[in-house]
């Protein structure tokens, strides 16, 4: 899809200078592979594959004019399965290496490493929205969170082994899932205090949390679908999408909820109770994220498409712009 309007030369040289919001698009090469996306929203970390090499090769893309930027860092030809790398909002990517030691390798010339002994790590490393903290699912069914180079264990769930978690920087809150049960925690001084505890039937497949809305993907069980609570006083279920939802994220102002549905975007105000889709993947869409201060939302499909969709005053912009991966 194309806005089919008129481009200036100013803007045809730089997309950026334009007061008018517009979504755009890259397409990043055949064999490649979506990581992340930093919470900033400028950088993508993709990898390719050399076949006759035993690594990959981990490049940004920018994500304001689709150049491709030098090797990040030489890694294993296998991550560790299930802790793929992460962009900070800083431009350190964190990646697992066996057997469990986390790295943080800079993006400076001097390529700084620091290497951190955290607990055995299992699965879902992911940053904050802001960036300023991350978290992931222990061997030991804890919740790992790295703050200001300081580690904390949590275990919100008791026994209960932990499929997902996540945390809004912003109101200190950490969402914790198992089957059976999603539990929101506030951290404070390292320790946490329960806020809620909200009892599901089914698997919790991802998990997204923006005060006082929480969103969660549960697969089977009598819930099965897309659900979201509002968690302001006591719990309250305002929506159940009983469709085949594959990922979800909620904006930082927390008012838009965004939920793949196969090859499309659907995006709902929670202020006005409006939906709108979004169209522009050629495969199945497999990533979602709210970035930046301007609340875009990336999406990423199978095929290797990526999409900015920009947030103007009515919501997000349909209209996209396909940009050159240089």
């Amino acid at each position: 899809m194309s806005c089919k309007l008129l481009v200036c030369d100013v803007c045809a040289f730089d997309w950026t200078s334009c007061d008018r919001p517009c979504s755009r698009s890259f397409e990043i090469p055949s064999g490649t592979r979506l990581h992340d996306v930093d919470p900033s929203g400028r950088y993508a970390l993709v990898s390719q594959r050399f076949l006759r090499r035993d690594t990959d090769d981990l490049r940004s893309i920018d994500m304001h004019d689709g150049r491709v930027l030098a090797p990040d860092v030489e890694v294993p030809h296998v991550f560790m399965a299930g802790l793929p790398p992460r962009l900070s909002s800083t431009g350190e990517m964190f990646l697992f290496e066996p057997p469990g030691l986390l790295r943080r390798t800079s993006r400076s010339i001097a390529k700084r490493t620091l290497d951190l002994e955290m607990p055995t790590p299992a699965h879902d490393p992911r940053f904050s929205d802001e960036g300023d903290r991350f978290s992931y699912i222990t061997a030991r069914h804890e919740v790992a969170v790295l703050h200001a180079s300081k580690p904390t264990t949590h275990r919100p769930l008791g026994t209960k082994r932990i499929t997902r978690a996540c945390i809004d920087g912003r109101h200190d809150l950490l969402a914790s899932a198992a089957r059976g049960a999603i539990a929101v925690h506030r951290m404070v001084g390292g320790v946490i205090e329960e806020r809620c505890v909200i009892a599901t039937t089914g698997e919790i497949d991802s998990l997204a949390l923006r005060f006082p809305w929480l969103a969660a993907i549960v697969r089977g069980g009598a819930e099965d679908g897309l659900l979201l609570w509002n968690i302001g006083s006591a719990p309250s279920l305002r929506m159940h999408f009983a469709q085949n939802v594959h990922e979800v994220a909620l904006s930082r102002d927390g008012r838009y909820l965004a939920a793949s549905l196969h090859k499309s975007v659907l995006v709902r105000d929670l202020e006005a109770g409006s939906m709108r889709t979004l169209d522009g993947h050629d495969g199945n869409v497999s990533f979602l994220r709210f970035v930046g201060g301007k609340d875009e939302l990336v999406s990423a499909d199978t095929k290797g498409r990526i999409v900015i969709w920009a947030r103007a005053e009515d919501g997000y912009v349909r209209d996209v712009m396909d940009l050159p991966v240089r």
